[in-house]
């Protein structure tokens, strides 16, 4: 299957050269597959919809490498969510996501969402915080500093515009230590 590219994310061409990232694209038409390397976490996401006519978003990812050996990783055995439904998701053991996979249905005009999550040996996440919800078929861009990465997600779908708020959850990546009591 062909997937459409964004022309010209907001993000992409600045990445490439200053974090060396690896930007994927995916269109509109069923499925949406990014099996980013485990050791390239979710960077910037940029998601626009594509109108009314074709009733969802297409997406282009950046990832980059974080460092570190990556322990744990796995694929959610199940799509997180259903039809139509509010979904919260949050990769466990201090993972973060390096993959995301989604099929379209047309007759829904939704999305369902699998995840690949990964964590690094010796490290937590700290520091958690939430990205506001994006407006419903607006474009919309999500940063993660670097030092940081992509714990989870949470969506819910709106049947008039037929489109996905997202609220992303962004953590520091910080060595356990930092947390031992005394």
């Amino acid at each position: 299957m062909k997937f459409e590219s964004i022309e010209d994310p907001p993000f992409l061409s600045k990445s490439k050269i200053a974090s060396r990232a690896i930007g994927r694209s995916a269109g509109t038409v069923k499925s949406l597959t990014d099996d980013a390397d485990v050791t390239y976490p979710l960077f910037n996401m940029y998601t626009e919809s594509c109108g009314r006519m074709q009733m969802d978003r297409r997406w282009c990812l950046g990832c980059r490498p974080t460092g570190g050996r990556h322990i744990n990783c796995y694929w959610t055995p199940h799509y997180v969510n259903d039809w139509d439904k509010f979904f919260s998701f949050q990769c466990n053991n201090y993972g973060f996501i390096v993959g995301m996979q989604s099929i379209h249905h047309n007759h829904y005009e939704d999305r369902r969402f699998r995840f690949q999550c990964c964590s690094i040996a010796g490290k937590d996440l700290s520091q958690c915080r939430k990205t506001f919800r994006n407006d419903l078929d607006k474009p919309n861009t999500v940063h993660v500093p670097t030092g940081s990465v992509v714990r989870g997600v949470s969506s819910s779908h709106n049947n008039h515009y037929e489109d996905r708020q997202y609220s992303w959850n962004i953590c520091k990546l910080v060595n356990r230590e930092q947390f031992s009591i005394i």
